[in-house]
């Protein structure tokens, strides 16, 4: 696979940034209950052991809490990405007959 700078770990820190500030002051057992999670997972959250926790897990959580995640997607490239370069060749066709 082609990355050349993995985004999932920067999403992946944001919307456990955005679940911990929720839960900052609240009772591991009522954080756990309303994010849909049991609390060793909570803990792995705070710890910051974000490896254990897929972007659809995370988005599920801020979802049990009424949270709606929206993903923007921006370009740096001007006029777009290209994808491929196009080339002029001719075929020749023949036909057998």
């Amino acid at each position: 696979m082609l990355y050349v700078d993995d985004p999932i770990p920067a999403l992946k820190r944001q919307l456990a940034h955005e679940i911990l500030a929720l839960a900052e002051r609240t009772d591991v057992v009522l954080v756990a209950r309303g994010l849909g999670v049991d609390q060793p997972r909570v803990w792995d959250l705070r710890a910051g052991r974000l490896e254990r926790f897929s972007l659809q897990k995370l988005v599920r959580m801020l979802a049990n809490v009424k949270r709606r995640v929206v993903l923007t997607i921006e370009t740096d490239e001007p006029g777009g990405v290209r994808w491929f370069k196009l080339t002029r060749e001719r075929c020749a066709f023949r036909r057998s007959g």
